[in-house]
């Protein structure tokens, strides 16, 4: 083969790996999307119609089901949570995802995100829907449920199904049930207190898991005893009065340790296990959501800020080139331009597309945040103090203008607030800013981050061990904000990160 005929091959090959990247992607913004309204969802569809509102239907009887089990009378949310139907695994390896997944739950300090592929796979989108309790149940009341509850009850709603016209609570949990079935039981009581569960093998941890919604599943329908709610609240006063979990369990449930474990497996093997069945149509008897078509350039902007959040900016940049010749859509996708250019590093490419977004949408509230993001995070990367402080001078311009627009975005006050942490000054301020953002939004983990930080700064130790344990039992184990908890339990007086 003569050089030259080998060159035009491979640049052959070169333009077709080129132009079938990301095709599937680029197929997305082509389709036909809907957007389905009900009093408590947004979804944004690329299903048949009849498909997105019987997901719409789903996730209120869903959402529904929180407060039929909990005693929480609200279950509304201080951000919004943004879902997005897609039809197979195909549409989810387009934006990144696992094609072996269901979908994914992203929270954040500014709006959750929820993919998930097709209406019949509600079963097995469950870990989303997990994840999806513990942002609705953390968000409301001050207990600090220990992590075996919080993780078994979030299973125990999430295994909820549509069968013949009525919602089923507490069914089987098919993961957690064949995790049980095939592997050797661990004593309740080290699910209890699992003290060195950071060492845990992957096995041993889903068996944690898989005995914590057994657990909760007995308790829900032990029929001896109808008072979880109040024997889990004084459960938790005698944890937080010192006493030991498992001493406190036994005093709070009138129940050993030991009896336990045989209660539970026996509960599981019984006849039939027990369930909560609700009807549908009683619950949701005027449910008619709003259709409407989108067109390609708000879809477009949608899936840019997705890609965006997954770190997928080659995507995320096409569909933001898309967004951005729509003049409605244009503001938020200049930003998203930015952000992408930020994420790759390049800060003073990205600072023109901030400013744009700004000079097109000055009264956009998060256009104003994502240009105080900006400097905040350039901040965060300055190794010259000088300029650090400029730039976090400049973060907390925006953030104001931002908290004038809208003061209830949890984000401007965590945010605004950790740039005094990060320059080194004005702790209580910072605490001040920080809580109220935790008031607002008490479940977010990057809040209670950014308060250990602050707690420890100001020498608040125990206020830094408390935030420190809400982050261990609600994080997962190697995200950064767990071994920034660990840290400070360990060695609470040792600094921040």
């Amino acid at each position: 083969m003569s050089c030259r005929f080998r060159s035009t091959v491979l640049l052959a090959l070169g333009l077709l790996i080129v132009a079938s990247y990301p095709a599937l992607g680029k197929e997305l913004e082509d389709r036909e999307w809907i957007e389905v309204q009900t009093p408590n969802f947004r979804i944004r569809s690329a299903l048949s119609e009849m498909d997105s509102i019987e997901l719409a239907r789903r996730l209120e009887m869903f959402r529904l089901s929180v407060s039929v089990v909990t005693n929480i009378s609200r279950i509304d949310s201080p951000i919004p949570t943004e879902i997005y139907a897609v039809r197979g695994r195909s549409d989810l390896e387009s934006l990144g995802i696992s094609a072996d997944l269901g979908g994914i739950f992203r929270s954040g300090l500014r709006n959750n995100l929820i993919v998930i592929r097709d209406v019949r796979g509600m079963e097995e989108a469950s870990i989303i829907m997990h994840e999806y309790v513990h942002f609705l149940v953390r968000n409301h009341g001050s207990l600090l449920y220990p992590k075996w509850y919080s993780e078994g009850f979030a299973d125990y709603l999430s295994a909820g199904q549509s069968q013949s016209g009525k919602y089923v609570i507490g069914g089987v949990h098919k993961v957690r049930s064949k995790r049980l079935s095939r592997s050797r039981w661990i004593p309740l009581r080290m699910i209890l207190s699992p003290e060195d569960y950071g060492g845990w093998s992957k096995e041993r941890r889903s068996m944690f898991y898989a005995e914590a919604w057994a657990l909760v599943h007995y308790l829900q329908h032990r029929p001896e005893r109808d008072t979880l709610s109040q024997d889990m609240t004084r459960y938790v006063e005698l944890v937080e009065s010192g006493k030991g979990d498992v001493e406190a369990f036994e005093e709070a449930f009138v129940i050993t340790a030991k009896d336990l474990d045989k209660q539970v497996k026996r509960h599981l093997v019984g006849p039939k296990i027990h369930s909560i069945y609700l009807s549908i149509d009683e619950l949701l008897p005027d449910l008619e959501p709003d259709v409407i078509a989108l067109s390609q350039e708000q879809i477009a902007l949608s899936l840019g800020q997705i890609a965006l959040r997954l770190k997928e900016l080659d995507s995320a940049k096409h569909w933001f080139t898309i967004a951005a010749t729509d003049e409605i859509s244009r503001p938020r996708a200049e930003a998203g331009l930015g952000e992408v250019l930020r994420f790759s590093g390049d800060f003073e490419a990205a600072r023109p597309h901030f400013e744009l977004a700004v000079a097109l949408a000055p009264s956009d509230p998060y256009c104003q945040l994502d240009i105080a993001n900006y400097w905040y995070h350039r901040a965060r990367r300055s190794k010259d103090k000088e300029n650090r402080a400029t730039y976090l001078a400049r973060a907390r311009e925006h953030y104001v203008n931002a908290w004038k627009l809208d003061d209830s975005m949890p984000e401007t006050y965590a945010r605004y607030g950790d740039t005094f942490v990060t320059e080194g000054r004005r702790y209580d301020y910072a605490i001040e800013l920080l809580e109220q953002a935790e008031r607002i939004l008490p479940s977010n983990i990057t809040v209670r981050m950014f308060l250990a930080r602050a707690y420890l700064k100001a020498d608040r130790k125990e206020d830094a061990v408390a935030a420190a344990r809400s982050i261990l039992v609600w994080s997962h184990d190697e995200s950064k904000a767990a071994k920034l908890a660990r840290k400070i339990l360990a060695k609470p007086a040792s600094g921040t990160e």
